[in-house]
């Protein structure tokens, strides 16, 4: 799926184990309880999304020069054990969506989900 434009699309609880979203624009994309364990997400587009309850364990979110952005994705309840790389925010990260982090407040945020190797580049 690297380079894919999926914008809007339901992956609604999909199963994307190890996938290669490289370079994907999946704006808007609802990714709820999707498995994206070990996925690789360079340069992903994933701004408006939803990844509410969604599982990113061991997945890499980019790195400096090519991060995921996040900006505006809705992560309440995701799963980050082990994940590492690099975002774009902010994202928002409560339950009712309003709760809005960025910075070295999503930083310290995505470490106590257990990533604690995800630097927040803008």
């Amino acid at each position: 799926m690297a380079g894919c434009s999926a914008g809007r699309a339901v992956f609604c609880s999909a199963r994307l184990f190890t996938a290669q979203l490289d370079d994907a624009v999946l704006k808007g994309a609802d990714l709820r309880h999707a498995i994206l364990n070990s996925a690789t997400l360079y340069k992903t587009d994933l701004r408006d999304a939803n990844l509410e309850l969604a599982s990113l364990r061991w997945c890499t979110l980019g790195g400096t020069s090519m991060p995921t952005v996040l900006t505006g994705t809705r992560m309440f309840g995701c799963q980050f054990e082990g994940a590492k790389g690099a975002v774009v925010g902010p994202v928002l990260v409560d339950e009712e969506a309003t709760r809005s982090l960025g910075g070295a407040e999503l930083e310290a945020w995505f470490s106590a989900q257990g990533a604690e190797h995800v630097q927040v580049v803008g």
